[in-house]
């Protein structure tokens, strides 16, 4: 079972990406910040880590440029997400720095799914109701 660091500042957020991940059958970790992510992820190594951008002090791009200059992290794939909007100028930045995928809210579950299973390289059919 594949496990994923979810990085959000907004704990609806990170409820709302827990219970998906869940549901589809991966075992989940929060953060609220960079900071306790980069320790859990340090900790854990974790399949996939997917985090927010727009967070403070650091933000989801400055999670990425630490984890791709970690030697231990650099091979944890990365999904960028934003909930706001410039999603032009945050999709170029974030594939520029190194993350796997980026999605822009709003959007519909089976996306994010979808995009976390090419993340993985986990066929659609392993996960879904059931296999949680």
């Amino acid at each position: 079972m594949a496990s994923i660091l979810l990085v959000d500042d907004t704990p609806l957020n990170l409820e709302v990406l827990r219970l998906l991940c869940h549901h589809a059958g991966y075992t989940t970790r929060q953060a609220i910040s960079v900071e306790p992510a980069l320790v859990l992820a340090r900790a854990q190594r974790p399949d996939l880590i997917i985090s927010d951008i727009h967070m403070a002090p650091l933000d989801g791009y400055d999670l990425l440029r630490i984890v791709k200059a970690d030697p231990q992290l650099a091979p944890i794939p990365v999904m960028l997400m934003s909930m706001s909007g410039g999603h032009g100028i945050d999709r170029g930045k974030a594939m520029e720095l190194g993350a796997v995928k980026f999605i822009a809210a709003p959007v519909e579950a089976q996306v994010i799914l979808a995009e976390i299973q090419a993340c993985l390289g986990t066929p659609e059919a392993s996960h879904g109701p059931g296999h949680a």
